[in-house]
């Protein structure tokens, strides 16, 4: 039983966090769409990509 009441709790705690989170799903993925699909962003990753793909050779 001690287990079950330590995980009500925990459960309890997070709940605000968790909702919280939940409730700005969508906001945060528009907002990583829009930040990703930049083209600065995309050069950056390009080049990202190649270093890494020369460090292989």
């Amino acid at each position: 039983i001690q287990g079950f009441a330590r995980q009500l709790s925990k459960t309890e705690l997070r709940r605000p966090t968790i909702e919280k989170l939940l409730k700005k799903k969508e906001e945060d993925i528009g907002y990583f769409r829009d930040y990703i699909t930049k083209d600065a962003i995309q050069k950056s990753l390009g080049m990202y990509l190649e270093s890494l793909k020369n460090r292989r050779k």
